[in-house]
């Protein structure tokens, strides 16, 4: 599992508006990011508890803290302080995963990206207000709605 504090770090390097991007962006690519993770590779890529609240996905209050932490450093303590601490920490499936949200989310703007992340299976699945168990929705997911559509 990789910390946020490195994902938040490699989303920053690779994307091309990285340092100024929206923290609702930056939260639904992190959704998006750990939701591709369970799906590809059966768990989450961090360790964020990720909930619905009035159908929209959130972070529990230590990641948001901590995504808000990360954020303030490189304004106060400057850049090259702040990121010479995460360098080269994710494995190259956790690199492939991000960089395909990065990708992803270059074509859509605001509005779009996020009704791609309430268009997502845990987001439909779970309801107004639930915990979501990334793991068990896309073993759900893999079983039950994927083969609907074909495989790509």
């Amino acid at each position: 599992m990789a910390s946020l504090s490195n994902v938040i770090y490699y989303i920053c390097e690779n994307h091309p508006d990285g340092y100024n991007l929206s923290i609702e962006r930056l939260i639904d690519m992190l959704y998006l990011i750990d939701w591709r993770n369970a799906i590809e590779y059966k768990g989450q890529m961090t360790n964020v508890s990720w909930e619905i609240r009035n159908s929209k996905p959130w972070m529990d209050e230590s990641s948001v803290k901590e995504l808000i932490r990360f954020l303030a450093n490189l304004k106060n303590k400057g850049l090259i302080r702040t990121l010479s601490r995460f360098r080269s920490r994710l494995s190259d499936s956790q690199k492939r995963t991000i960089s395909f949200v990065i990708q992803t989310s270059l074509s859509k703007d605001e509005s779009e990206l996020t009704r791609l992340v309430h268009s997502t299976y845990p987001a439909i699945a779970q309801g107004l207000e639930a915990q979501l168990d990334f793991p068990d929705l896309a073993k759900e997911y893999l079983s039950n709605i994927k083969p609907l559509f074909g495989k790509k």
